[in-house]
Parts: C-alpha cells; structure tokens; sequence
C-alpha cells in the first residue's frame, strides 16, 4: 500500500474490537481506537486522520451527534456509520447526512477492510484496473483501424467505446492515457472521412417512393416491445430510418410515446446524462449514423420526416431557398408538418400514429411551459420535443471567450452539459414521464466536433458560412481536409439557384475564405463544430427508455 491511512474507530466496545484493529493494522492501516463520541471528536481536534467508523449507539454523544460535529469541524473527512441493529430510519438519516458508508453489527474484519479500501484507496485501484482494462483496448482499436474496413455496426461500436473511454480515463485523471485515446480518435476519424466519401452514396440510394420506405420499416419491426434495430452489413443505421424502424413500432406496442430531441448531442455527452435518469428505466442504447452534412437542418429534417434531404426539398423547396444559411432553424421550421405526415404515411397500420404534441425549446422559459403542459398528460401518438441548448452552446462556446473558459475541451464541454441536464425541466419532464409509465425516445440528429485545423477556401460570394460545410459554386479546398460534392443527386442533397457544390471538412479541419482566414483561424481554432465528417460529428446516440 502506497501510503499509510489513519483511521479513527470510536465505539463503546472498543476493547472488544482490538482483533479487528489488528487486522487492519497487519494489512497497513494505521488504527486509533476510542471509547466515546467526545473522546473522538477531540482526538480528531489534535490529529489527523484519513477516515473515521464511528459507532451510533453510544452513551453520551451518540454517533448522529458526532457525525453532525465532525461534519463542522472537519467536513472533508469521511465518516461510516457502524450500529447493532438494521434500523431504516436511522440508514436514511446517516446517509442523508452524507456518510461514506453503512455497517450493520456484528461486523467482520472483511468487511471493514473492504469498506477501509473503497473509500481510501479506491481512487488508485480505480486508476490501476482503468489502466490495465485500456491498455487492452488500445491494442484492440488500433488494431482493429488497421485491419479491413470496418463494418457499420463495427463503426458504432468504434464511436461507442471511444465516447465511454474518454469519460473512464477523464474522471481518474489519466492525461497520459487520454492523450493516446486522442491520437486513436484522429485515426479513426480519418478511416471513417475515407471510408465515408466512398460509401455515402451507396448508404442513400433507395429508389422506393419514402411512404413506402416508412411502411416496409414499420411492418419488419417485431417483438413486443419491438426490439430496436441495428446497422445491416452494408449499410447503417441512419437518423432517417429510426422512425420506421424504432419509433412508429413504439406506438404500435404501447399507444402513446415521447420523442425528446437533443440537436448537437454527441456520443461521450449522452453517456454523462444517462446515469441521471437511468435508475427511472430500463434503457436501450444504440449507434447511428447522421447524414451528410451532419447539421440540423439535413439531419433533424431527415429524423423527424423519415426523408433524405433532397426528398424534403423537393416538396418544400422554399426551405433551401435565399439566404438559409445565416440561421438553421429556417430550413427546419416544417418539421411538424413533415412528421404530421410521416405518421399519415403509416396510420393505415398504426391508428396511434398521430401527432399528439410537438414542442420546441428555443429560449431558457421554454422547458419549464412544455414540461408543466406534457405534465398534465401525454394524449395518444406521438409527442415530440426539440431541445436546442446543446446546439446553442456549441455555437455560443464559438462564439464567447466566457465559454471557451468553461468549455475549452470535450470533457469540460460533457461536465457543461450534465450540469444543464441535472438542473433542467427536461430531465424533470423525463423522470417524470417514465414515473407515469410512458415510453421515452431520445435521439440526437447529429454531434459536433473541436476542430483545430483552419483550412483554406476559394469561392465566390454565394457560399454559405459555415465552419465545417459550405455550399455554393465552384468551391475548392486542399482535397486532404476537404470533400468536395459535385454530384448532388447522388448524395441525396438539396439544390437551389446558388448551390452546385458542397464542400465538407474532414477529421478536424475548419473552412476559412482566403480573405478571412487569419481571423477566423485565430478566432474559431478549438471551437465546436458540425456539419462534416468525423466520428463525433457522424455517430450518434439513439435512445429508448422504458420505466422499470
């Protein structure tokens, strides 16, 4: 044992307990043992001590007493309470008092030393297994980026085991570690920016009219509830099939349903926030992939309609039209009327596919009216919810030197948002429709990206804006941070007037015009981005939550 920790024992039957002492003390504990409550709050006054058990029934100061000094005197030092006898109350009291632990008499030495080593040394034999268990993953992912191309369930389970690394080793402090999970990351973005520029084409091609997509989804889906699909071997699962093929079969089963719509969440970002709900449901978690460009108004059209970008705008051109670009809720602002008839497209099959609800939060006082609306009940159908504050804080963090303090890197970007989620009405709203016993959907439309590497772009003055896609005429870039789309069609994307060619950053570029390029590299370099190709930006989470 690297260090040795002191441990104060205060019971009324120490003397009884000197075997026990001992066997801590063979095993490199340093013990003192006392008689009292106030014998053990003034030897804490004049030494101290790494951890205290403490005894509750004691005569005089008992242990509740002692435990409400010593939280005074010495808040940082953690205290487990030991009593005779299995009493609820007085669990619920010392653990809402914020004890480390609870022991029930008699106790035995096993017990004790393993409660001594969770809460002493469990940091370092936290760290020795995560480094033991990554070293081994390690090997497992390069060599897996080395070998054949990696199938699409192979890339799910790629951006999967990356997003839950790098919460493991931020959360034990392994910079090193987390500095060659990085390095495994840029590779993989780069194999999927190749593999992808190959593929994508082929992913999107369906000559079936998309009513009929929606139906062939909804009839395969089986199981009761239905189970929740997965990639094929050749194509994936994409963010246009999950209401065919996961949400529409959710109705089916159970009449009623809640979409919750998180725009611009990313993989490791979900993994943070699902602990907070978590013990409410028993929840189904996949991968999917986004679409190119992987941005709000391609992908969370393309979720909530069941329809590839040029599918949408060939019914709504309008929303492709002008100046789009400038704000990305321009071209979305249809996507009730898109879901209203994907769900008609199905209802022959499904009488509860309807639209019961849908609900956007756009401003901060947004979440607390619709939680307080659905809370009043949820009607049969399907009820949506779009939330924007991931998206918002990823613009904003581009944006503002404040955030850029908060959120200067994915792990502090992941702390952000669990804190927003813990305090926010949506994850109330969740608890408490998964308490009320409704199914509960979350997805993402597509993630985002810190990109480092501003790259150069030659265009004329109809070129969108964007940092990580632009659309135009005659748009060129170095071809190793860029891919330029000229076929449209074969890529199922949206024309207009101005658009012949789009351009897509690749791993971890940016898109800078010649004329600004000094400023915006200087300006964006580490900001979050999306709309093009890399492994944050492109696979997703798809949630399905089902109360316990």
């Amino acid at each position: 044992m690297p260090a040795r920790y002191r441990v104060l024992w205060a019971d009324d039957e120490i003397e009884l307990l000197r075997p026990h002492i001992l066997y801590l003390q063979e095993r490199g504990y340093d013990v003192v043992g006392v008689p009292s409550g106030e014998d053990a709050l003034q030897v804490v006054a004049e030494e101290a001590f790494d951890l205290v058990l403490l005894d509750e029934r004691m005569p005089g100061l008992d242990g509740l007493g002692v435990l409400e000094r010593l939280q005074v005197i010495r808040p940082e030092l953690p205290v487990v309470m030991v009593t005779k006898q299995e009493d609820e109350g007085l669990m619920e009291e010392a653990l809402g008092r914020s004890t480390a632990d609870f022991l029930t008499k008699p106790v035995n030495p096993s017990q004790v030393l393993s409660v001594c080593k969770r809460i002493l040394e469990g940091r370092r034999i936290r760290e020795e297994a995560v480094t033991r268990d990554y070293t081994q993953e390690f090997t497992r992912l390069t060599d897996r980026l080395a070998g054949p191309a990696l199938s699409p369930a192979e890339w799910g389970d790629m951006a999967e085991a990356i997003a839950w690394w790098s919460i493991q080793l931020d959360e034990t402090g392994q910079e090193g570690l987390a500095e060659s999970l990085n390095a495994v990351q840029q590779e993989a973005n780069g194999v999927l920016a190749r593999q992808v520029t190959e593929a994508y084409p082929t992913w999107v091609t369906d000559e079936r009219p998309w009513q009929q997509r929606l139906r062939d989804a909804v009839e395969s889906a089986s199981g009761n509830p239905p189970a929740m699909p997965g990639s094929a071997a050749a194509r994936p699962l994409m963010v246009v099939d999950l209401l065919g093929a996961a949400i529409v079969p959710a109705l089916r089963t159970f009449g009623r349903a809640v979409l919750v719509v998180l725009d611009c969440l990313r993989f490791d970002q979900w993994l943070a926030l699902e602990p907070v709900v978590g013990e409410r449901a028993r929840i189904d978690r996949i991968p999917v992939f986004s679409m190119i460009p992987s941005a709000t108004p391609y992908a969370r059209n393309a979720l909530l309609s069941g329809r590839y970008p040029d599918e949408v705008a060939r019914e709504y051109p309008e929303l492709w039209a002008g100046e789009w670009a400038a704000s990305e809720e321009g071209p979305n602002r249809r996507e009730a009327d898109l879901l209203t008839a994907a769900l008609d497209a199905v209802a022959d099959g499904v009488p509860a596919a309807k639209l019961a609800a849908f609900e956007r939060v756009l401003a901060p006082g947004d979440a607390d009216g619709i939680a307080r609306r659905l809370g009043e009940g949820v009607g049969e159908g399907l009820s949506v919810v779009v939330v924007n504050f991931l998206d918002l804080l990823a613009h904003g963090q581009a944006e503002s030197e404040i955030l850029q303090e908060l959120a200067p890197d994915p792990g502090a970007f992941r702390a952000l948002a669990r804190q927003w989620f813990e305090r926010s009405a949506i994850s109330h709203l969740l608890s408490r429709l998964l308490d009320e016993g409704i199914a509960v959907f979350v997805a993402s439309d597509h993630g985002s990206v810190q990109v480092r590497r501003g790259v150069e772009v030659k265009a004329d003055r109809s070129a969108s804006h964007g940092l990580r896609y632009k659309v135009g005429r005659n748009l060129n870039a170095e071809e190793r941070w860029a891919w330029r789309i000229d076929d449209l069609a074969g890529w199922r994307l949206p024309s207009h007037e101005l658009t012949t060619t789009y351009l897509l950053a690749r791993e971890d570029a940016f898109l800078v015009f010649v004329g600004d390029a000094s400023e915006h590299r200087r300006r964006f370099a580490g900001s979050f981005q999306h709309g093009g190709i890399s492994l944050a930006e492109l696979i997703v989470p798809f949630v399905r939550m089902l109360p316990r």
